[in-house]
C-alpha cells in the first residue's frame, strides 16, 4: 500500500471515528460535562500539578478555546487556579472537592453508557476490537509492544505458515514449502529435545526461532523467520539473543544452522554471535534461479 492509498483510507476512518465520537458526546456526555470539558478535567485529575499550557499541549486544544473552558469550569466550582511563585502570568490548575466528585460521577456514567453500547458484542468481537485499537495506536506512535516467549507444539502450524508466506514473497516454489512441512513434521516426536521461541508484536505472532538437538552432541538452530511486515523492529536480534542465552544456560558447545545467501540480515546476526560460514552448496530445486545454501557453525569447544 502506498501513502496515497493509505491517506484515502485514513481520512475515511477519521470521518467514521469523528461521527462515533459525536454519537458518544450526544449519548454519554453533557449531563455533567461535555466531551471536551471531560477531557480537560480528566487531564487535570491525572496530574498532580499541571498548567494551562501543558493541558493545551497534551490535548491539542487551542489556547483560546481552553481559556474559555477553564473559565467555565472555574465558574462551576470544578477547578481552582493557584499562582506560580515568581511568575504572575502562569498558574497551576487542580480539581476542587466538588470537581473530583463530578469527575468520578462522570467516569461511572461513561462506563455504564459504554457497557450498554458494547453489551451486544461477543467476546471474540471485543477481542478483535481491542487488538485493532492496540495495533493502530502502537503503530502510529511507533511504540510496538514486543514479546518473546517459549513456543509449544501447537505453534508448529504457525511456524510452517510463516515460512511459507515469507518464502513465497521471495519467489520460492512449492518444493520449498514441502521441505518446510517435512522438516517440521519430522521434528514433532523429538520436540522435547528442542526449544522454540515465538515473537509477538501487539498481540500478533510475527516471528520464530528454535534450537533442536540432533546427534553426537550437535544442536541445530532452525525455523528462524520474521514476518516481512514487521522486519526492522529488532525482532530478529531479540530471537537470536534468546537462542544464545539458551546455549549459555545449557552449556551447549556445538551448534550449526543452514541458511541461504540471500538472507543478508540473518547472516549478519549469525556472524555477530560467533557463527562461522563453513560450507556452501547450490540448490536448483527451490527457485527458478540458483539458491546458495550455507552451513554456519559455532563450535565453543575450541
Amino acid at each position: 500500500m502506498d501513502i496515497k492509498e493509505f491517506i484515502g483510507n485514513f481520512r475515511g476512518f477519521n470521518r467514521y471515528y469523528s461521527n462515533l465520537l459525536s454519537k458518544f458526546d450526544k449519548n454519554l456526555y453533557d449531563k455533567l460535562l461535555n466531551l471536551v470539558e471531560s477531557r480537560v478535567v480528566t487531564e487535570i485529575f491525572n496530574n498532580v500539578t499541571i498548567t494551562a499550557r501543558e493541558i493545551s499541549d497534551n490535548l491539542n486544544i487551542n489556547k483560546s478555546q481552553l481559556s474559555r473552558i477553564i473559565a467555565q469550569l472555574e465558574k462551576k466550582g470544578i477547578i481552582e487556579r493557584k499562582s506560580i511563585a515568581g511568575d504572575k502570568r502562569s498558574y497551576t490548575i487542580f480539581l476542587t472537592a466538588e470537581g473530583k466528585k463530578i469527575h468520578q460521577e462522570q467516569v461511572e456514567n461513561i462506563r455504564k453508557g459504554l457497557y450498554e453500547e458494547l453489551s451486544g458484542y461477543n467476546k471474540k468481537e471485543l477481542f478483535l476490537l481491542n487488538l485493532a485499537m492496540n495495533i493502530f495506536r502502537n503503530t502510529y506512535e511507533r511504540n510496538h509492544k514486543i514479546m518473546i516467549y517459549e513456543g509449544k507444539t501447537k505453534d508448529l502450524g504457525f511456524i510452517s505458515d510463516l515460512h511459507c508466506r515469507i518464502y513465497t514473497e521471495m519467489k520460492y516454489k512449492d518444493s520449498f514449502q514441502k521441505y518446510v512441512f517435512l522438516s517440521i513434521a519430522n521434528s514433532i516426536d523429538s520436540i522435547k529435545q528442542s526449544n522454540i521461541w515465538i515473537a509477538e508484536v501487539d498481540g500478533i505472532r510475527v516471528g520464530t526461532i528454535a534450537i533442536v538437538e540432533t546427534n553426537k552432541g550437535w544442536w541445530q538452530v532452525r525455523w528462524f523467520a520474521v514476518d516481512s511486515k514487521y522486519q526492522g523492529l529488532g525482532i530478529g536480534k531479540k530471537l537470536v539473543e534468546k537462542v544464545m542465552k539458551y546455549i549459555e544456560k545449557r552449556n551447549i558447545s556445538k551448534i550449526f544452522l543452514w541458511t541461504v545467501k540471500d538472507l543478508s540480515a540473518a547472516r549478519s546476526l549469525y556472524g555477530k554471535n560467533g557463527f562461522l560460514l563453513k560450507e556452501s552448496v547450490t540448490n536448483e530445486e527451490w527457485k527458478d534461479t540458483i539458491v546458495v545454501e550455507e552451513k554456519w557453525v559455532l563450535d565453543r569447544t575450541k
